[in-house]
């Protein structure tokens, strides 16, 4: 069933997407924090995340919040990573801290990868294997459940 008012038989089509263009161009030094999230951040109204977790809590939060947080969390992970293209485990609670995380390891070319905070020990320690990261950011949450 379609929503919306029906299409007359005068009126053209949509158009189909265009296909994958291989010759569209990133900027030689692209970085999203810097190119995207800091351009964004210009607005400091322009939401950027809503995040509501299990228990109904909502977690929003703006361009300016992340690119805010980002460059904390890219102070401390450049003191901590031995160089860009390092690769760092990101195991934090969905929320801005999370987007905050990642976001501030591309701003200083470390590669984040995200995991969920809710895996296992054993799930995360294989994973932690497979990455061989310079660096596991975790959160208590994450502790506390080695702990069960």
């Amino acid at each position: 069933m379609a929503f919306g008012r029906p299409r007359r038989q005068s009126e053209p089509r949509a158009s189909e997407p265009e296909p994958y263009d291989p010759a569209w161009s990133v900027p030689p030094h692209f970085n999203f924090a810097h190119d995207v999230v800091d351009v964004l951040a210009r607005d400091r109204f322009c939401p950027a995340l809503t995040h509501v977790a299990g228990d109904g809590t909502v977690d929003r939060c703006t361009f300016a919040d992340i690119a805010r947080e980002s460059t904390r969390w890219a102070r401390l992970l450049h003191e901590r990573v031995p160089e860009p293209g390092a690769r760092v485990v990101i195991a934090l609670e969905p929320g801005t801290a999370w987007a905050a995380a990642i976001v501030g390891a591309l701003r200083i070319g470390v590669l984040p990868v995200p995991v969920g905070s809710a895996l296992s020990t054993t799930d995360l320690a294989l994973r932690i294997v497979e990455v061989d990261p310079a660096l596991v950011l975790a959160g208590r949450e994450v502790a506390l459940a080695g702990t069960e």
